[in-house]
């Protein structure tokens, strides 16, 4: 592997051993709140995404649709906590933040 393929792959298991555990702090976060359904989606999200890239690591003919795979489930994980996240907010809150408010 070249060194750009190297810093590659680094980046990408750093970046993704990061959301795994996020993943699992968001459920126990939403199983305190009693929401039961973020919970089994940050759940499920944390299971499913590095299973598919063991499984990709090991099968190679279709490793990068299980790679892709895994790269929509988390993407879509961290929208939906995203705009979790910023509907939880106060509306006054939001508003100190919102970029317009510097002008």
């Amino acid at each position: 592997m070249s060194w750009h393929a190297v810093l590659h792959a680094i980046g990408f298991f750093t970046a993704f051993l990061s959301v795994i555990p996020a993943c699992f702090v968001f459920a126990r976060r939403f199983a305190g709140r009693k929401q039961w359904r973020w919970t089994a989606y940050c759940a499920v999200s944390g299971v499913v995404a590095p299973a598919l890239i063991v499984v990709g690591s090991n099968n190679l003919e279709i490793a990068g649709v299980l790679f892709f795979v895994a790269g929509v489930v988390v993407c879509a994980w961290l929208v939906a906590m995203s705009r979790s996240l910023l509907a939880a907010q106060p509306q006054s809150a939001a508003r100190d933040r919102s970029p317009s408010s510097d002008l």
